[in-house]
Formats: C-alpha cells, structure tokens, sequence
C-alpha cells in the first residue's frame, strides 16, 4: 500500500477506500479490533458465478455477422438452435440471405 506523502489517514476519502475497497472489511471499527486482537476478519469466499451455457464462438460470430441475424436472437436460441438456423441459412446460399 502506497501512503504517498503525510499520514494514511489525513485524507478521509483515501482511507475509507483502504479500510472497504483494498482490505475488504465492513467499517474503520472493524479495522481496529483486528488490528488490536490480531485476528483476521472474515470475508467470506470468492463469488460464484454461475456459467451460462454458452454456444461456440464461430456460430454466434457467422449468425451475427454473416448471416445478420440480430445479437438478442441469436443470444435467446439454444445452441442447437443456433446450429439449425446457421446449417439452413447455409443451405441457401451466400452471406446476407436471412
């Protein structure tokens, strides 16, 4: 950390970012009692996030600007269904053939 020039806690803002943002806790009291009692605060785990089913690349990609069919379409359909409308757009023809 950083303190630059003068003390950490002459400008309130910088350390109330510290204390929330870098260190993680929930208030400046919290800071202190684990300062003084030495033990380390709880925080929890990292979020889990939770995957999307995702299609391949290419097909949302030749959809999309291939074939112009619009982004929120193509992000709404299941990735068969996305394989079935890129295998028929194929079928007839050049880019652009919606």
């Amino acid at each position: 950390m950083s303190r630059g020039r003068g003390p950490v806690c002459a400008d309130i803002a910088l350390w109330n970012r510290i204390w929330r943002h870098q260190l993680g806790l929930t208030s400046e009291d919290e800071f202190w009692e684990v300062l003084k009692s030495g033990v380390p605060p709880t925080r929890g785990g990292p979020r889990q996030l939770v995957a999307e089913p995702q299609m391949p690349a290419w097909l949302f990609e030749g959809l999309v600007h291939t074939y112009g069919v619009e982004e929120d379409e193509v992000r709404s359909m299941s990735e068969a269904d996305a394989l079935a409308r890129y295998l028929a757009l194929c079928e007839r023809g050049g880019p652009g053939r919606p």
